[in-house]
């Protein structure tokens, strides 16, 4: 994995990513938006594939960060408060987002598979229960299934079950 702090560093091509993010409606009111929905949900993005489990951790990541993802989008407000990530979230279509995150991954995914190679070679999938879903009995908790690609790294896609 490349030295994100080593001066030679190119982040990756993150367009495809950004395009679909674009493309989700902001449920926030206009005459009170002042960080652009793109900038909280790549921010959102990055910190949990680095392993963030809250809020706060949210935005102390896009702090600490800041200058490295000025290089893929402008935040002139700098990064939001850790309230500013939570109620984005509790306001977002999370069917929309999926949908988002699910066209991203297919697009990269097919541009992957037509590198020449053989496409996608392994397919990995996990389930896990959701936390505070327990009921009643363990086939009434609700689940997460989700597939990865392995040579890619590359999440393919989560759905609930159960």
């Amino acid at each position: 994995m490349p030295d994100q702090d080593h001066p030679d560093f190119q982040p990756p091509a993150f367009e495809p990513l950004l395009y679909h993010l674009r493309r989700l409606p902001d449920p926030r009111q206009p005459g009170k938006v002042r960080y652009p929905v793109d900038e909280i949900l790549l921010v959102l993005l990055c910190s949990a594939m680095s392993g963030t489990t809250d809020f706060t951790e949210v935005a102390r990541f896009g702090e600490k960060r800041l200058d490295w993802l000025r290089n893929l989008l402008p935040f002139r407000g700098g990064v939001p408060a850790h309230d500013t990530y939570r109620r984005l979230c509790s306001l977002l279509d999370p069917v929309a987002f999926a949908a988002a995150l699910t066209a991203w991954t297919g697009q990269l995914a097919r541009r992957l598979a037509g590198d020449g190679g053989d496409g996608l070679r392994q397919v990995a999938v996990d389930g896990k229960p959701l936390r505070s879903t327990a009921r009643s009995t363990v086939a009434d908790t609700l689940h997460h299934l989700g597939a990865w690609s392995v040579r890619e790294g590359l999440a393919l896609g989560l759905a609930e079950v159960g």
